[in-house]
Protein backbone atom coordinates (compact mmCIF):
# COMPACT_ATOMS: atom_id res chain seq x y z
CA UNK A 1 0.00 0.00 0.00
CA UNK A 2 1.15 3.76 -0.06
CA UNK A 3 1.89 4.92 3.23
CA UNK A 4 0.01 7.85 2.41
CA UNK A 5 -2.78 8.21 0.12
CA UNK A 6 -3.42 11.84 -0.59
CA UNK A 7 0.39 11.71 -1.57
CA UNK A 8 -0.08 8.64 -4.30
CA UNK A 9 -3.35 10.83 -5.60
CA UNK A 10 -1.98 13.74 -6.64
CA UNK A 11 1.33 11.74 -7.86
CA UNK A 12 -0.90 10.02 -10.36
CA UNK A 13 -2.62 13.08 -11.26
CA UNK A 14 0.66 14.40 -12.11
CA UNK A 15 2.39 11.93 -13.94
CA UNK A 16 -1.04 10.75 -16.24
CA UNK A 17 -2.53 13.89 -16.44
CA UNK A 18 0.10 16.81 -16.44
CA UNK A 19 1.86 18.17 -19.17
CA UNK A 20 3.40 21.20 -20.21
CA UNK A 21 6.13 22.47 -22.81
CA UNK A 22 8.06 25.98 -22.46
CA UNK A 23 11.16 27.29 -24.65
CA UNK A 24 13.14 28.03 -21.83
CA UNK A 25 14.21 25.46 -19.58
CA UNK A 26 14.48 27.55 -16.57
CA UNK A 27 10.56 27.90 -16.95
CA UNK A 28 10.39 23.54 -17.27
CA UNK A 29 12.57 23.65 -13.71
CA UNK A 30 10.23 25.94 -12.16
CA UNK A 31 7.33 24.72 -13.31
CA UNK A 32 8.41 21.33 -11.88
CA UNK A 33 9.55 22.48 -8.64
CA UNK A 34 6.03 23.99 -8.54
CA UNK A 35 4.45 20.60 -8.93
CA UNK A 36 6.95 19.18 -6.31
CA UNK A 37 5.74 21.66 -3.59
CA UNK A 38 1.99 21.14 -4.53
CA UNK A 39 3.08 17.51 -3.64
CA UNK A 40 4.74 18.13 -0.50
CA UNK A 41 1.93 20.40 1.18
CA UNK A 42 -0.28 17.19 0.75
CA UNK A 43 2.03 15.70 3.70
CA UNK A 44 3.60 15.61 7.10
CA UNK A 45 6.83 14.32 7.92
CA UNK A 46 7.54 11.30 10.13
CA UNK A 47 10.84 11.25 11.48
CA UNK A 48 10.55 7.81 12.77
CA UNK A 49 10.16 6.33 9.29
CA UNK A 50 12.66 5.82 6.53
CA UNK A 51 13.19 8.73 4.09
CA UNK A 52 10.89 10.54 6.64
CA UNK A 53 7.50 7.97 5.59
CA UNK A 54 7.71 10.01 2.21
CA UNK A 55 7.51 7.96 -1.56
CA UNK A 56 9.85 9.47 -3.75
CA UNK A 57 8.57 12.37 -5.71
CA UNK A 58 7.50 11.49 -9.39
CA UNK A 59 10.11 12.11 -12.07
CA UNK A 60 8.75 14.51 -14.34
CA UNK A 61 11.57 14.84 -17.28
CA UNK A 62 9.16 13.41 -19.82
CA UNK A 63 6.03 15.00 -18.69
CA UNK A 64 7.48 19.02 -18.72
CA UNK A 65 10.05 19.42 -21.40
CA UNK A 66 12.01 21.80 -23.02
CA UNK A 67 11.40 23.15 -27.06
CA UNK A 68 9.58 25.45 -29.41
CA UNK A 69 5.89 25.02 -29.05
CA UNK A 70 5.39 25.58 -32.84
CA UNK A 71 8.51 24.15 -34.76
CA UNK A 72 8.05 20.59 -35.24
CA UNK A 73 5.81 18.25 -36.67
CA UNK A 74 2.64 17.98 -34.32
CA UNK A 75 0.04 15.40 -36.31
CA UNK A 76 0.49 12.30 -38.46
CA UNK A 77 -0.75 13.99 -40.95
CA UNK A 78 2.61 15.94 -41.07
CA UNK A 79 4.32 13.11 -40.61
CA UNK A 80 2.62 11.42 -43.67
CA UNK A 81 3.63 14.40 -45.57
CA UNK A 82 7.52 14.99 -45.09
CA UNK A 83 9.43 14.70 -48.51
CA UNK A 84 12.55 13.89 -49.21
CA UNK A 85 15.71 12.42 -51.09
CA UNK A 86 15.89 9.45 -48.47
CA UNK A 87 12.17 9.39 -47.16
CA UNK A 88 9.80 7.11 -48.44
CA UNK A 89 6.91 4.61 -47.05
CA UNK A 90 9.02 2.28 -45.16
CA UNK A 91 10.90 5.65 -43.15
CA UNK A 92 7.59 7.03 -42.18
CA UNK A 93 6.06 3.56 -41.14
CA UNK A 94 9.32 2.93 -38.85
CA UNK A 95 8.78 6.63 -37.34
CA UNK A 96 5.56 5.62 -36.06
CA UNK A 97 6.50 2.32 -34.70
CA UNK A 98 9.62 3.78 -33.24
CA UNK A 99 6.99 6.36 -31.60
CA UNK A 100 4.70 3.56 -30.46
CA UNK A 101 7.40 2.25 -28.96
CA UNK A 102 8.52 4.51 -26.94
CA UNK A 103 4.56 5.40 -25.48
CA UNK A 104 5.20 2.34 -24.25
CA UNK A 105 7.72 2.95 -22.39
CA UNK A 106 6.79 6.00 -20.95
CA UNK A 107 3.78 4.04 -19.97
CA UNK A 108 6.07 1.37 -18.29
CA UNK A 109 8.26 4.32 -16.81
CA UNK A 110 5.48 6.13 -15.27
CA UNK A 111 3.61 2.48 -13.44
CA UNK A 112 7.00 2.21 -11.99
CA UNK A 113 6.92 5.33 -10.34
CA UNK A 114 3.58 4.49 -8.67
CA UNK A 115 4.42 0.71 -8.13
CA UNK A 116 5.99 1.98 -4.58
CA UNK A 117 9.14 -0.15 -6.12
CA UNK A 118 12.17 0.28 -4.00
CA UNK A 119 14.75 -0.73 -6.74
CA UNK A 120 16.28 1.89 -7.65
CA UNK A 121 17.99 -0.39 -10.47
CA UNK A 122 14.58 -1.01 -12.44
CA UNK A 123 13.55 2.44 -12.49
CA UNK A 124 17.00 3.79 -13.74
CA UNK A 125 16.92 0.91 -16.70
CA UNK A 126 13.27 2.16 -17.36
CA UNK A 127 14.50 6.29 -18.07
CA UNK A 128 17.54 5.25 -19.53
CA UNK A 129 16.01 3.21 -22.35
CA UNK A 130 13.24 5.98 -22.70
CA UNK A 131 15.78 8.69 -22.88
CA UNK A 132 17.95 7.02 -25.04
CA UNK A 133 14.96 5.75 -27.81
CA UNK A 134 13.52 9.50 -27.42
CA UNK A 135 16.74 11.58 -27.91
CA UNK A 136 17.42 8.87 -31.08
CA UNK A 137 13.97 9.97 -32.76
CA UNK A 138 13.87 13.34 -31.84
CA UNK A 139 17.28 13.66 -33.61
CA UNK A 140 15.82 11.71 -36.61
CA UNK A 141 13.28 14.46 -36.95
CA UNK A 142 15.39 17.14 -36.33
CA UNK A 143 17.42 16.46 -39.44
CA UNK A 144 14.44 15.71 -41.37
CA UNK A 145 12.64 18.81 -40.67
CA UNK A 146 15.85 20.69 -41.56
CA UNK A 147 16.76 18.50 -44.55
CA UNK A 148 12.90 19.90 -45.62
CA UNK A 149 12.69 23.67 -44.87
CA UNK A 150 15.94 24.90 -43.86
CA UNK A 151 18.87 22.99 -45.98
CA UNK A 152 20.73 26.71 -46.61
CA UNK A 153 21.11 27.13 -43.14
CA UNK A 154 23.66 25.86 -40.42
CA UNK A 155 22.50 22.82 -38.80
CA UNK A 156 24.10 23.89 -35.09
CA UNK A 157 23.13 27.17 -35.84
CA UNK A 158 19.02 26.53 -36.63
CA UNK A 159 19.01 23.58 -33.87
CA UNK A 160 20.19 26.11 -31.06
CA UNK A 161 17.71 29.38 -32.67
CA UNK A 162 14.78 26.59 -33.35
CA UNK A 163 14.72 24.00 -31.02
CA UNK A 164 12.20 22.25 -32.41
CA UNK A 165 9.99 20.01 -30.40
CA UNK A 166 7.40 17.50 -31.85
CA UNK A 167 4.49 16.96 -30.08
CA UNK A 168 3.36 14.05 -32.65
CA UNK A 169 6.85 11.78 -31.36
CA UNK A 170 6.71 13.09 -27.85
CA UNK A 171 3.54 13.08 -26.69
CA UNK A 172 2.68 9.87 -29.36
CA UNK A 173 0.03 7.95 -27.03
CA UNK A 174 -2.12 11.28 -26.47
CA UNK A 175 -1.95 12.93 -29.78
CA UNK A 176 -2.03 9.81 -31.94
CA UNK A 177 -3.56 7.33 -29.25
CA UNK A 178 -6.46 9.88 -27.83
CA UNK A 179 -6.78 11.85 -30.30
CA UNK A 180 -4.96 15.19 -28.44
CA UNK A 181 -5.25 16.49 -25.13
CA UNK A 182 -8.32 16.63 -23.22
CA UNK A 183 -7.38 20.64 -21.83
CA UNK A 184 -4.68 23.05 -22.96
CA UNK A 185 -4.03 26.07 -21.28
CA UNK A 186 -0.86 28.99 -21.26
CA UNK A 187 -0.16 32.00 -21.57
CA UNK A 188 1.89 32.89 -25.20
CA UNK A 189 4.37 35.04 -25.77
CA UNK A 190 2.69 38.40 -26.99
CA UNK A 191 5.68 38.64 -29.77
CA UNK A 192 5.80 40.21 -33.23
CA UNK A 193 6.81 37.78 -35.58
CA UNK A 194 7.87 39.84 -38.35
CA UNK A 195 10.66 42.07 -36.46
CA UNK A 196 11.89 40.33 -33.04
CA UNK A 197 11.61 36.64 -33.97
CA UNK A 198 14.83 35.00 -35.27
CA UNK A 199 13.63 31.60 -36.42
CA UNK A 200 10.87 31.21 -39.95
CA UNK A 201 7.23 29.82 -39.25
CA UNK A 202 6.00 30.29 -42.71
CA UNK A 203 6.79 26.79 -43.33
CA UNK A 204 4.57 25.34 -41.62
CA UNK A 205 1.40 27.15 -43.12
CA UNK A 206 0.01 29.00 -39.88
CA UNK A 207 -3.54 30.16 -40.95
CA UNK A 208 -2.82 32.88 -38.87
CA UNK A 209 0.15 34.34 -40.51
CA UNK A 210 -0.95 37.62 -41.45
CA UNK A 211 -1.60 38.49 -37.71
CA UNK A 212 2.20 38.55 -36.94
CA UNK A 213 1.35 37.57 -33.33
CA UNK A 214 3.69 34.43 -32.43
CA UNK A 215 0.52 34.35 -29.69
CA UNK A 216 -1.89 33.47 -32.83
CA UNK A 217 0.01 30.62 -33.80
CA UNK A 218 0.42 29.56 -30.71
CA UNK A 219 -3.64 29.04 -30.33
CA UNK A 220 -3.34 27.67 -34.06
CA UNK A 221 -1.25 24.86 -32.70
CA UNK A 222 -3.12 24.28 -29.80
CA UNK A 223 -5.80 23.54 -31.63
CA UNK A 224 -4.06 21.15 -33.56
CA UNK A 225 -3.08 19.10 -30.66
CA UNK A 226 -6.35 18.87 -28.90
CA UNK A 227 -9.21 16.25 -29.57
CA UNK A 228 -12.72 16.97 -30.18
CA UNK A 229 -14.94 17.84 -27.09
CA UNK A 230 -11.84 19.47 -25.51
CA UNK A 231 -11.14 22.90 -23.81
CA UNK A 232 -8.74 25.31 -24.59
CA UNK A 233 -7.71 28.50 -21.89
CA UNK A 234 -5.14 31.32 -22.91
CA UNK A 235 -4.32 34.90 -21.87
CA UNK A 236 -3.49 36.83 -24.75
CA UNK A 237 -3.53 40.49 -26.07
CA UNK A 238 -7.07 42.49 -26.28
CA UNK A 239 -5.85 42.53 -30.18
CA UNK A 240 -7.63 39.04 -29.82
CA UNK A 241 -10.87 40.88 -29.73
CA UNK A 242 -10.51 44.36 -31.45
CA UNK A 243 -7.71 45.07 -33.61
CA UNK A 244 -8.94 44.28 -37.28
CA UNK A 245 -5.74 42.86 -38.35
CA UNK A 246 -6.45 39.47 -36.07
CA UNK A 247 -9.72 38.64 -38.31
CA UNK A 248 -7.86 35.74 -39.31
CA UNK A 249 -7.59 34.72 -35.70
CA UNK A 250 -10.94 35.39 -34.85
CA UNK A 251 -12.58 33.33 -37.98
CA UNK A 252 -10.22 30.55 -37.03
CA UNK A 253 -11.25 30.23 -33.38
CA UNK A 254 -14.91 30.82 -34.11
CA UNK A 255 -14.94 28.04 -36.77
CA UNK A 256 -12.71 25.62 -34.60
CA UNK A 257 -14.50 26.46 -31.16
CA UNK A 258 -18.81 25.69 -30.64
CA UNK A 259 -18.94 27.98 -27.55
CA UNK A 260 -16.29 30.74 -26.36
CA UNK A 261 -16.11 33.02 -23.19
CA UNK A 262 -13.87 35.79 -23.35
CA UNK A 263 -12.79 38.26 -20.57
CA UNK A 264 -11.15 41.55 -21.34
CA UNK A 265 -9.26 43.44 -18.70
CA UNK A 266 -8.03 47.10 -18.32
CA UNK A 267 -4.81 48.30 -16.96
CA UNK A 268 -6.04 51.02 -14.45
CA UNK A 269 -6.89 51.24 -11.82
CA UNK A 270 -4.88 47.93 -11.11
CA UNK A 271 -3.75 45.16 -13.90
CA UNK A 272 -4.82 41.86 -14.09
CA UNK A 273 -1.28 40.63 -13.07
CA UNK A 274 0.92 42.86 -10.78
CA UNK A 275 3.72 44.44 -12.29
CA UNK A 276 2.76 43.77 -16.04
CA UNK A 277 0.57 46.69 -17.66
CA UNK A 278 -1.09 44.88 -20.10
CA UNK A 279 -4.38 44.77 -21.46
CA UNK A 280 -5.64 41.28 -22.05
CA UNK A 281 -8.30 38.71 -22.68
CA UNK A 282 -8.96 35.54 -21.31
CA UNK A 283 -10.13 33.02 -23.94
CA UNK A 284 -11.91 30.25 -22.90
CA UNK A 285 -13.30 27.71 -25.85
CA UNK A 286 -15.22 24.53 -26.16
CA UNK A 287 -14.01 22.76 -29.62
CA UNK A 288 -16.14 20.91 -31.75
CA UNK A 289 -17.71 21.75 -34.76
CA UNK A 290 -21.16 24.04 -35.55
CA UNK A 291 -22.06 26.07 -38.20
CA UNK A 292 -23.34 28.70 -35.65
CA UNK A 293 -20.45 29.37 -32.94
CA UNK A 294 -21.52 30.93 -29.76
CA UNK A 295 -19.72 33.71 -28.60
CA UNK A 296 -19.73 35.71 -24.94
CA UNK A 297 -17.72 38.18 -23.96
CA UNK A 298 -17.79 40.74 -21.22
CA UNK A 299 -17.66 44.47 -20.30
CA UNK A 300 -14.12 46.10 -20.21
CA UNK A 301 -13.66 45.01 -16.61
CA UNK A 302 -11.80 47.22 -13.79
CA UNK A 303 -10.88 45.83 -10.45
CA UNK A 304 -9.35 47.53 -7.49
CA UNK A 305 -7.23 44.24 -5.91
CA UNK A 306 -9.37 41.11 -5.79
CA UNK A 307 -9.39 39.33 -8.66
CA UNK A 308 -10.85 36.55 -6.94
CA UNK A 309 -13.44 38.90 -6.53
CA UNK A 310 -13.79 39.81 -9.88
CA UNK A 311 -13.57 36.96 -11.44
CA UNK A 312 -16.72 35.75 -9.18
CA UNK A 313 -19.24 38.75 -10.58
CA UNK A 314 -18.39 38.23 -13.79
CA UNK A 315 -21.70 38.98 -16.80
CA UNK A 316 -20.80 37.31 -19.99
CA UNK A 317 -22.89 38.56 -22.88
CA UNK A 318 -23.89 37.22 -26.26
CA UNK A 319 -21.78 38.45 -29.02
CA UNK A 320 -24.52 39.01 -31.90
CA UNK A 321 -23.01 39.07 -35.66
CA UNK A 322 -24.96 42.52 -36.25
CA UNK A 323 -23.00 44.02 -33.09
CA UNK A 324 -19.40 43.54 -35.26
CA UNK A 325 -18.05 45.75 -36.83
CA UNK A 326 -14.88 45.04 -39.11
CA UNK A 327 -14.81 41.61 -37.74
CA UNK A 328 -14.11 43.07 -34.16
CA UNK A 329 -16.04 41.58 -31.13
CA UNK A 330 -17.99 44.18 -28.75
CA UNK A 331 -16.95 44.11 -25.70
CA UNK A 332 -20.69 43.61 -24.21
CA UNK A 333 -21.32 42.23 -21.08
CA UNK A 334 -24.76 42.30 -20.10
CA UNK A 335 -28.01 43.41 -21.30
CA UNK A 336 -28.28 46.93 -20.60
CA UNK A 337 -25.38 47.94 -22.51
CA UNK A 338 -26.76 45.39 -25.49
CA UNK A 339 -29.79 47.95 -24.91
CA UNK A 340 -27.53 50.80 -25.31
CA UNK A 341 -25.85 49.23 -28.80
CA UNK A 342 -28.74 48.65 -30.12
CA UNK A 343 -30.28 52.56 -29.24
CA UNK A 344 -27.37 54.25 -31.32
CA UNK A 345 -26.99 51.51 -33.93
CA UNK A 346 -30.60 52.96 -35.30
CA UNK A 347 -28.47 55.48 -36.81
CA UNK A 348 -27.02 54.00 -40.18
CA UNK A 349 -25.49 56.87 -40.91
CA UNK A 350 -21.85 57.34 -39.34
CA UNK A 351 -19.65 60.21 -38.46
CA UNK A 352 -17.68 59.07 -41.41
CA UNK A 353 -19.52 61.45 -43.91
CA UNK A 354 -18.40 64.40 -42.57
CA UNK A 355 -14.75 63.81 -43.12
CA UNK A 356 -12.61 64.89 -45.31
CA UNK A 357 -8.98 64.47 -47.27
CA UNK A 358 -8.36 68.04 -45.93
CA UNK A 359 -10.22 71.31 -45.17
CA UNK A 360 -9.58 74.29 -43.15
CA UNK A 361 -11.13 72.49 -40.04
CA UNK A 362 -9.61 70.38 -37.80
CA UNK A 363 -10.37 68.53 -34.83
CA UNK A 364 -6.90 67.63 -33.03
CA UNK A 365 -6.69 64.46 -31.50
CA UNK A 366 -4.17 62.49 -29.24
CA UNK A 367 -3.41 58.97 -31.70
CA UNK A 368 -2.92 56.65 -28.78
CA UNK A 369 -6.18 56.05 -26.26
CA UNK A 370 -7.99 55.07 -22.96
CA UNK A 371 -5.50 55.72 -20.43
CA UNK A 372 -5.39 59.37 -20.56
CA UNK A 373 -7.92 59.36 -23.25
CA UNK A 374 -7.35 61.44 -26.48
CA UNK A 375 -8.82 64.18 -25.33
CA UNK A 376 -10.04 66.00 -28.82
CA UNK A 377 -9.65 69.67 -29.33
CA UNK A 378 -10.97 71.86 -32.02
CA UNK A 379 -7.82 74.30 -31.41
CA UNK A 380 -4.29 73.60 -32.13
CA UNK A 381 -3.25 72.08 -28.49
CA UNK A 382 -0.81 72.74 -26.56
CA UNK A 383 1.78 70.16 -27.38
CA UNK A 384 5.33 69.71 -28.63
CA UNK A 385 6.21 66.92 -31.10
CA UNK A 386 7.38 64.84 -27.87
CA UNK A 387 3.15 64.36 -27.52
CA UNK A 388 1.76 62.65 -30.81
CA UNK A 389 -1.35 63.98 -31.99
CA UNK A 390 -3.20 64.13 -35.19
CA UNK A 391 -5.21 66.41 -37.38
CA UNK A 392 -8.46 65.36 -38.63
CA UNK A 393 -10.20 67.32 -41.33
CA UNK A 394 -13.71 68.05 -41.03
CA UNK A 395 -16.74 69.77 -43.22
CA UNK A 396 -17.49 72.77 -41.96
CA UNK A 397 -16.62 74.84 -38.70
CA UNK A 398 -19.65 74.41 -37.34
CA UNK A 399 -19.61 70.49 -37.80
CA UNK A 400 -16.29 70.77 -36.32
CA UNK A 401 -17.25 72.26 -33.00
CA UNK A 402 -20.34 69.41 -32.80
CA UNK A 403 -17.97 66.51 -32.86
CA UNK A 404 -15.11 67.81 -30.81
CA UNK A 405 -18.42 67.26 -28.30
CA UNK A 406 -19.78 64.48 -28.85
CA UNK A 407 -16.07 62.75 -29.25
CA UNK A 408 -15.46 64.31 -25.56
CA UNK A 409 -18.64 62.36 -24.72
CA UNK A 410 -19.28 59.43 -22.68
CA UNK A 411 -21.22 57.67 -24.52
CA UNK A 412 -18.49 58.10 -27.43
CA UNK A 413 -15.61 56.69 -24.77
CA UNK A 414 -18.25 53.69 -23.81
CA UNK A 415 -18.18 52.99 -27.69
CA UNK A 416 -14.52 53.04 -27.88
CA UNK A 417 -13.69 51.22 -25.12
CA UNK A 418 -16.23 48.66 -26.86
CA UNK A 419 -14.28 48.46 -30.30
CA UNK A 420 -11.37 48.97 -29.24
CA UNK A 421 -8.28 47.57 -27.52
CA UNK A 422 -8.38 50.71 -25.30
CA UNK A 423 -5.15 51.72 -26.14
CA UNK A 424 -3.94 52.04 -30.12
CA UNK A 425 -6.65 55.02 -31.50
CA UNK A 426 -7.25 55.28 -35.16
CA UNK A 427 -8.95 57.18 -37.72
CA UNK A 428 -11.96 54.64 -38.80
CA UNK A 429 -12.94 54.54 -34.56
CA UNK A 430 -14.17 58.18 -35.02
CA UNK A 431 -15.67 57.66 -38.39
CA UNK A 432 -17.38 54.42 -37.48
CA UNK A 433 -19.14 56.18 -34.71
CA UNK A 434 -23.39 55.78 -35.61
CA UNK A 435 -24.64 59.40 -35.53
CA UNK A 436 -26.36 61.33 -37.94
CA UNK A 437 -26.05 65.02 -37.74
CA UNK A 438 -29.19 65.32 -39.64
CA UNK A 439 -31.37 63.98 -37.00
CA UNK A 440 -30.76 66.56 -34.54
CA UNK A 441 -32.98 69.24 -33.59
CA UNK A 442 -31.96 73.19 -33.94
CA UNK A 443 -32.38 73.34 -30.61
CA UNK A 444 -29.58 70.30 -29.73
CA UNK A 445 -27.64 72.07 -32.32
CA UNK A 446 -27.10 75.24 -29.80
CA UNK A 447 -26.69 73.24 -27.16
CA UNK A 448 -23.95 71.10 -28.20
CA UNK A 449 -22.47 74.31 -29.98
CA UNK A 450 -22.43 76.26 -26.89
CA UNK A 451 -21.00 73.29 -24.68
CA UNK A 452 -18.35 73.07 -27.11
CA UNK A 453 -17.33 77.04 -25.84
CA UNK A 454 -17.27 75.81 -22.22
CA UNK A 455 -15.54 72.54 -22.88
CA UNK A 456 -12.73 74.14 -24.81
CA UNK A 457 -12.23 77.21 -22.25
CA UNK A 458 -11.59 74.56 -19.63
CA UNK A 459 -9.21 72.55 -21.64
CA UNK A 460 -7.65 76.52 -22.21
CA UNK A 461 -7.79 77.22 -18.59
CA UNK A 462 -7.07 73.67 -16.90
CA UNK A 463 -3.19 73.07 -18.91
CA UNK A 464 -0.65 71.98 -16.67
CA UNK A 465 2.38 73.26 -17.47
CA UNK A 466 5.61 71.23 -16.88
CA UNK A 467 9.50 71.18 -17.96
CA UNK A 468 10.35 67.86 -20.07
CA UNK A 469 14.24 66.74 -20.24
CA UNK A 470 13.64 65.55 -23.67
CA UNK A 471 13.17 68.68 -25.21
CA UNK A 472 14.56 70.99 -22.44
CA UNK A 473 11.40 73.51 -22.26
CA UNK A 474 8.06 73.68 -21.08
CA UNK A 475 5.06 71.48 -22.30
CA UNK A 476 1.60 71.11 -21.96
Amino acid sequence: GHPILQYFIYKNIILHNLYGVDILREAVEIAKLRLFLKLMATVEANYRKPNLGLEPLPDLDFNIRAGNTLIGYASKVEIDSISGLFINEDVKRKILEECDTIAMAFQRFREIQLENLTEYLDFKKAKDELSSRLRILKSGLDRILFSEHYAEQVYEEWHTTHQPFHWFAEFYGIIHDKGGFDVIIGNPPYVEYRTNVDYQLSVFGFKTLKCGNLYSFVLERSDAIARKFSYLGMIVPMSLTSIRDFHTLRNYLAHSYTNSWITNHSIRPIPLFNGISQRVSIFIGYKNYNPQPMIYTTNYLRYKGDSKALFETIEYGLSQKEMSIDSIIPKIGNTFQVSIWHSISKDTNSLNAYFRNSSNYQLHIKDYGETYWIFPFSFAPYLTPVKSYKTLAVESEEIKKILAVVYNSSLFYWYHTIISDCWHFGKWHMQKFPFDLNHLENNHKLTLLKTHETLMDSYIENRIERFDKRINSNLY
